[in-house]
């Protein structure tokens, strides 16, 4: 997981600094975000399979 995240900020540094929207997502990019993304994102395949 830490390398996800070193990963999705070292993507959003290469996008143009002039790009405040961004920028300003990136900053509340963070170690608790990303286990709810993918809490998120399990449950949802869940539930798509058992379907």
């Amino acid at each position: 997981m830490v390398n996800e995240l070193l990963g999705i900020q070292y993507n959003i540094a290469k996008v143009n600094r002039t790009d405040r929207k961004v920028q300003n997502l990136a900053s509340y990019i963070n170690k608790d975000i990303l286990k709810a993304i993918h809490k998120v994102k399990n449950f949802l395949t869940l539930n798509r399979t058992s379907k």
